[in-house]
């Protein structure tokens, strides 16, 4: 069962008049961390990347509470060219995606969390635009050209370069425009915080 992390204890217990038995198996359950969105579908990874049961749609996500969602995401082409999801209790390996969640547990407790839409990761590594972000903040307005509204955040927490900021930095601006405008985004189309 992919739900199970491990199993900590199985025990015996027999009743008292000996005429029945019962095992008991104790286990420590993975919990969900973030989803993944990919081709339309969403799927729910733990703190390790391992790839939790089930395959939900975008309105189910929405409709499911708050963790953070993860688009952009490079996988191999599977069979018949569909991205190559992995199989539940599998790790989700992927550099774009161990970067993201470098960055969840930095943004999940900020009081401007419910501004975010997605961790947009399309870019990563310059993959599309070298002199781009790595990293962008989907945000819950729409920008001019109908696409969510982003914040520019730069390069995966710890991996800064000499020209990007430091993360306690970035998280820093977020906190003012949030205090200053009420939005990351400061009703812009995008904001450069990198």
């Amino acid at each position: 069962n992919a739900w199970i992390k491990k199993i900590t204890k199985i025990e015996r217990v027999i009743s008292p008049d000996r005429k029945s038995q019962v095992i008991e198996i104790f286990a420590e359950y993975r919990k969900p961390a973030a989803w993944v969105e990919s081709g339309g579908k969403c799927y729910l990874i733990d703190e390790q990347r391992v790839r939790l049961p089930g395959e939900y749609t975008l309105a189910e996500r929405k409709a499911s509470g708050r963790l953070m969602m993860i688009t952009g995401v490079d996988l191999p082409p599977g069979d018949k060219g569909a991205p190559a999801i992995p199989v539940p209790s599998t790790s989700w390996d992927t550099d774009d995606l161990a970067a993201a969640m470098t960055l969840v547990p930095l943004l999940k407790d900020q009081p401007y969390v419910s501004q975010i839409l997605a961790i947009d990761m399309a870019n990563f590594q310059g993959r599309k635009d070298k002199l781009k972000a790595w990293i962008s903040l989907e945000t819950d307005r729409v920008a001019s050209d109908g696409s969510p509204a982003r914040v520019l955040w730069g390069r995966p927490p710890g991996k800064t370069t000499f020209y990007d900021i430091s993360d306690g930095a970035k998280l820093k601006a977020l906190g003012m425009l949030f205090v200053k405008y009420n939005r990351i985004d400061a009703g812009y189309d995008f904001v450069d915080i990198h």
